[in-house]
Parts: structure tokens; sequence; C-alpha cells
């Protein structure tokens, strides 16, 4: 293998370390990819994040005690201080212990052959006004961390769009084209 590197520098690699670079790009591609997307799901999995990041709400209540460990964790994964629609602080008497994240979305993209989702996650049972809900820290975070999703019901598409593997764009995009 023959790479011409930034600085104009042309360099050979042996097999070994091909082996190693090969590895290391399928690695940093599986980084997407939370535990529980099996290989054969991926893009359906991208598919699905595409269409959360056109029509998702993602949500976050955070009782008084939580707020200071929420906001630095949120401020380190965005660069932004959570705030506006979809960003709730809790009273004091409020009867949470942490951070309650969740993901609003229209209930029929369930029904899409691409809908996706890792192992252990699930929308709630109930629907509300057409409406369901993921109540799963986790997932919440890892979208926010891994592909730039942000509190509230609009995402920007192009940071999100930055963050995928370019052979996921055309999956990614099948989701954000996806008609609620």
């Amino acid at each position: 293998m023959t790479v011409s590197m930034e600085d104009g520098e042309v360099c050979t690699f042996d097999l070994e370390t091909q082996f190693r670079i090969q590895k290391n790009l399928k690695k940093e591609e599986r980084s997407l990819f939370p535990t529980g997307v099996p290989a054969e799901n991926e893009s359906g999995f991208i598919t699905t994040v595409g269409a959360l990041a056109r029509s998702a709400d993602f949500v976050a209540e955070v009782p008084i005690k939580a707020i200071r460990g929420f906001s630095n964790s949120y401020k380190s994964a965005t660069g932004e201080l959570p705030q506006g629609q979809g960003y709730y602080e809790l009273h004091e008497g409020a009867d949470k212990w942490g951070a309650e994240l969740r993901i609003g979305f229209p209930s029929h993209m369930q029904l899409q052959p691409w809908f996706i989702l890792p192992v252990g996650v699930q929308p709630a049972p109930k629907a509300q006004n057409g409406i369901s809900r993921i109540n799963n820290n986790s997932f919440w975070w890892h979208l926010v961390e891994y592909f730039g999703f942000q509190i509230g019901a609009s995402q920007d598409l192009e940071i999100i769009r930055s963050r995928i593997h370019p052979n996921f764009i055309e999956s990614l995009e099948q989701g954000i084209d996806w008609q609620a």
C-alpha cells in the first residue's frame, strides 16, 4: 500500500501496517454504532438516525441537583450549554434523582422496514397523540455525542451529515428524506 501524506511525502507500508490501518478505519466506522446494532442492520440504523434528525424531539428533564453535571456533560458534547425548548430544569421537590432524557418521534416511523434501534432500546409501549418516546439516557447521549444531535425538535443536519462515514451517507439521506 502506498499512501500520500499531508506533507506530500509518499510512504509504502508493509502488510502488518496495512492490516492495522484497515482495522483502525473499520473500528472508527463502527464507533458510530451503539452496542446492540448488528453489522447487517447498520444501514437501517443510519436511516433511522436520519429520520430522527428530521422529525424527533430531544428532551431533557433535569432536577436541580443534577443541573451542574448534566450541563457540563452537554457542553462537552455540543460546545453549548443546554437551553431552549426541550430543556426543563425541575423544581426542588421534583421526584427525580437524575436527568431523564427522552426522544419523541412520529409513531408510524416504527412501521418502516428500515427502522432499527439497538438491542435493549425500544419505544415506550404507549404512544400519545401519534408520538412515540424512547426513554433511554445512554442512547440519547450516543446520538448527541457521536452524531451531533441537540436538545429540541430542530437538528443541524449539516453537523449530523459531517459525522457519517461516507459508506452510510445514502442511508442517512433516505431517513432525512422520509416524510413524517
